[in-house]
């Protein structure tokens, strides 16, 4: 991966922790969550040196990061309610 230095590494890895391709997920184990990587040992899926002090900060801004990446959906137009809306609607028509 090519080094930013305006992103943080836990920014990188909260974004990408639920989209990984060694990710193997497990509910019959309590929703653990294992690696298929070769070159991690524990198998564990989780990032190496966390700290717990920046999660809350971290999840923020990638939360942030992910919300505004979403494209933004249509309202439905709205349906009349009532006998009188309904009655009006097919009058104006």
């Amino acid at each position: 991966m090519a080094d930013n230095t305006n992103v943080s590494s836990d920014l990188i890895w909260e974004i990408c922790r639920p989209n990984n391709a060694y990710l193997v997920k497990r509910k019959s184990a309590g929703g653990s969550q294992f690696s298929k990587d070769p070159l991690n040992l524990t198998n564990k899926h989780s990032r190496k040196n966390y700290r717990a002090d920046l999660r809350r900060e971290a999840v923020a801004r990638a939360g942030a990061i992910r919300q505004s990446n979403q494209e933004k959906k249509e309202l439905p137009e709205k349906k009349p309610r009532g006998k009188k809306a309904k009655a009006s609607v097919e009058n104006e028509s």
